[in-house]
């Protein structure tokens, strides 16, 4: 149905500069899609899916409509173009 999960990002020597994450999906709470943004900042590539996974726990991050997969692979696909 035309769901949108999309990022910008900027990556340096192998890590994420900065991440910014746009979806039209729920998220809750809200704010801590900006705590997983921070959190992002400065984890190397090989370290995303664990970070993304502990930050959605500590967070107690409700995802509808994509998971932390998804997003890890988003950020794979960045770190290859």
């Amino acid at each position: 149905s035309g769901k949108l999960l999309k990022i910008i990002i900027e990556t340096k020597e192998n890590k994420i500069s900065s991440i910014q994450i746009l979806c039209d999906f729920f998220v809750y709470p809200e704010e801590s899609l900006f705590d997983l943004e921070k959190g992002l900042a400065g984890t190397e590539k090989e370290q995303c899916l664990p970070k993304i996974k502990s930050i959605i726990a500590q967070n107690k991050m409700t995802l509808a409509g994509f998971s932390a997969e998804d997003l890890h692979q988003l950020i794979l696909q960045a770190f290859t173009t």
